[in-house]
């Protein structure tokens, strides 16, 4: 297989976060709305950004109302983080908001898909499951049982809520 290269065009995501964001049991809306803001602010190389509510609007291809609702959201699970720039001083203007996303998903406030009893489950049965095709196709590399895991194992990856 052939080795991609990235010359210019993408963004980085810290595999922690991509881990647990693929078992986020969230709304579509605010899951592509995260997306949005992480392509704004760390896809242009900053980690926080002003952003209205229109180019937010553009990315995510929603309307204004449910953008808004889902900012809303995201705020309230503390997936992004919202300020505003102008402050508490003038608050008869308009807000200037900076968003950032957060990367720290033992502070987000969401439910996991997948309970970890499930996971422990499914990844027992893949190792079982290899543990036949190894012994059907008579090969003498046998998979040890410390490839099976414990509850130990995973609650160090993913928080409990």
């Amino acid at each position: 297989m052939k080795k991609v290269k990235f010359k210019e065009g993408y963004t980085r995501l810290p595999n922690s976060v991509l881990q647990v964001l693929c078992s986020l049991k969230i709304r579509p809306e605010v899951l592509r709305t995260i997306f949005a803001i992480f392509r704004l602010t760390f896809g242009w190389g900053t980690p926080e950004r002003v952003l209205s509510y229109g180019q937010i609007t553009l990315m995510t291809g929603l309307a204004l109302r449910n953008q808004w609702r889902a900012v809303k959201e995201a705020l309230k699970l503390n997936l992004i983080k919202r300020y505003n720039l102008r402050g508490e001083s003038e608050s008869n203007l308009k807000p200037i908001y900076v968003y950032s996303f957060n990367l720290q998903p033992k502070t987000w406030k969401v439910r996991i898909e997948t309970t970890v009893e499930h996971k422990i489950r499914l990844w027992n049965y893949v190792v079982s499951s290899q543990q036949r095709i190894y012994l059907s196709s008579k090969m003498r590399i046998p998979i040890s049982s410390k490839m099976r895991i414990s509850i130990k194992d995973i609650l160090s990856d993913y928080p409990i809520k």
